[in-house]
């Protein structure tokens, strides 16, 4: 059974959910228990399933934020009052890894579908697994959620003042968000960028530089020094992608905190490799190395690695 942001699957015995955590596909997975229209149905159908301490009761409408009223938000914040009050569990408690939630997915009005989820580490409690990026007017493309996105998915440490390395920058969706966050960009493409860009740096007092050149026409002697994060949003394969990055981190071992690409699929054989990019990535040495197909993406994947 499947509708928009819903798949559902039969068992006969229930498996490691953890263990879809590792899917770059799924961004929310639980435990079905049913389906519900009101909330005394929930009540009565949590009758008798143990509620692990610290677990967390919360409803979220399986639509995107625009699409989310000021009205629809008040509606669901008193259901999750309302449920929370029938059933005895708390809303918002502290999340840890492990720990269980109740939780109900579905559109506003239509029957809902109530189950358990285990807290992982990369858990945000949001809708649908989708995150609280907005794309402002003033990003030049969707670059900015991207980075944005990532940052949120993978919780990295991007630290203010830090130098990124951005590969594939034009027109300055990706530099804008980094910008904004108070790091200090090298933006590399040979295409144009958005003139809003270094009035923002300008405006907001950290450094930028915009080097019109390929990716490929940087070397070992022209690499900018101290990059703590190397980001890259080309219109690239994966391989070719993966190329580059495999020229540019090694000579920036030393500073280098973290790498964040984006690389398009666009086939079913580039899909099946996804394990070994992974992989490949994860020679660079990171403790950390985690893949993710992000709500702002299409045919493409992000994996991040980072201490």
């Amino acid at each position: 059974y499947a509708r928009r942001g819903l798949v559902t699957f039969k068992e006969s015995e229930l498996g490691d959910l953890a263990a879809l955590e590792r899917s770059v596909y799924a961004r929310r997975w639980g435990r079905s228990l049913g389906f519900v229209n009101s909330l005394d149905a929930v009540a009565a159908l949590l009758e008798g399933t143990p509620a692990p301490e610290g677990a967390a009761a919360f409803l979220r409408a399986a639509l995107s934020f625009a699409e989310l009223s000021p009205a629809d938000h008040q509606r669901v914040t008193e259901l999750e009052s309302a449920l929370c009050a029938k059933t005895g569990l708390a809303a918002f408690d502290p999340a840890r890894p492990g720990r269980q939630r109740v939780v109900g997915m579905g559109a506003l009005g239509e029957p809902l579908l109530v189950g358990t989820i285990e807290h992982a580490a990369a858990d945000r409690r949001l809708a649908g697994g989708l995150l609280p990026a907005a794309l402002p007017s003033t990003a030049p493309s969707r670059a900015y959620l991207k980075v944005e996105e990532a940052a949120l998915r993978f919780g990295l440490d991007l630290r203010r003042g830090e130098r990124v390395l951005e590969l594939g920058s034009a027109p300055g969706g990706g530099t804008l968000a980094l910008l904004q966050r108070g790091l200090g960009v090298v933006a590399v493409d040979p295409g144009e960028m958005a003139p809003a860009i270094a009035a923002e740096a300008d405006r907001l007092g950290v450094a930028y530089e915009h080097r019109q050149i390929p990716a490929g026409a940087l070397t070992k002697k022209n690499l900018p020094k101290d990059v703590a994060w190397l980001v890259s949003d080309m219109n690239l394969s994966a391989r070719i992608v993966l190329r580059y990055a495999d020229r540019v981190v090694p000579p920036l071992r030393r500073s280098l905190r973290g790498v964040v690409l984006t690389m398009k699929l666009g086939d079913a054989k580039a899909e099946r490799e996804v394990p070994n990019f992974v992989e490949r990535v994860r020679r660079y040495g990171f403790a950390e190395v985690r893949a993710h197909q992000l709500p702002s993406h299409r045919s493409e994947l992000a994996i991040a690695a980072f201490r």
